[in-house]
């Protein structure tokens, strides 16, 4: 395996952006045959965390993929109140990094895996951008800032500072009257998604995964949730449910089927 830490500076955002790249060795001879995977972190992690917390550094070789993690803290992925991430991502970061590493554009070997707020952020890049990503991976994510949070977190030791934490987050999608940002609102997202579905029907196609723990109070309710606002709008998608709440040991279990299977 090869590990790259590049830095973008970007012109979108302003600043600089670090972002890690594992390759395989493969890759020159393999080229056409790697698939890309686009990571999303979590908030209060990194791009790091892939390798370091879920090990997907072992895959790297094994099953000829390369990962791509840029650090983007806070900032649902997307362009939100303080940044234009969502258009750095389609604008800066997947154009310079496929260029710099000659990564196969093609839609079919391209694919998002988010976590979390990255979850969210995978998901909507996706439906704004259906020519680029076939897959999505989506862990334990928020997708509609107006739901109700699941009374269960309130009472649960481990998991009742989420609520915290993301009410403190919030701004950054919504305004102080309740309001979401139009970019950040997956509804919107669909919606674009689907105009652009109507004129090209075979480049837009899309399959989203979505995985929750089955006691992830901040996450079960928003899956289900969104898995039938896909369904009432005929995008093609998958919910796997297991055993597991709003951790990094339930995320390893999903990586590894993800990546075993």
């Amino acid at each position: 395996m090869i590990k790259s830490h590049l830095v973008i500076d970007s012109i979108m955002l302003a600043r600089p952006v670090a972002v890690l790249v594992y390759l395989p060795y493969t890759l020159v001879s393999d080229l056409n045959k790697a698939k890309i995977f686009w990571c999303f972190h979590c908030a209060l992690k990194d791009g790091s965390m892939f390798s370091d917390e879920l090990g997907l550094a072992r895959y790297v070789d094994s099953k000829n993929v390369v990962l791509v993690a840029p650090d983007l803290p806070n900032s649902f992925f997307s362009d939100n109140y303080y940044e234009s991430v969502g258009s750095f991502i389609s604008c800066e970061l997947i154009p310079k990094i496929a260029a710099t590493f000659s990564l196969p554009k093609e839609k079919k070997q391209n694919f998002g895996l988010g976590i979390s707020m990255g979850a969210f952020g995978c998901l909507n890049f996706a439906l704004n951008n259906p020519e680029v990503l076939s897959e999505v991976f989506c862990m334990s994510g928020i997708y509609d800032f107006t739901l109700a949070h699941d009374d269960r977190i309130k009472s649960n030791p481990k998991q009742k500072n989420l609520i915290r934490f993301l009410k403190n987050l919030l701004p950054t999608v919504r305004s102080s009257d309740g309001t979401v940002k139009p970019e950040c609102d997956i509804k919107k997202s669909i919606e674009t998604y689907l105009k652009k579905r109507e004129k090209n029907y075979e480049g837009c196609a899309l399959t989203i995964h979505l995985f929750s723990g089955d006691s992830d109070y901040l996450s079960f309710n928003q899956t289900h949730t969104m898995k039938e606002l896909l369904k009432i709008n005929n995008i093609h998608s998958e919910i796997k449910v297991d055993s597991g709440e709003h951790s990094v040991e339930y995320w390893n279990l999903v990586c590894s089927f993800i990546f075993d299977n």
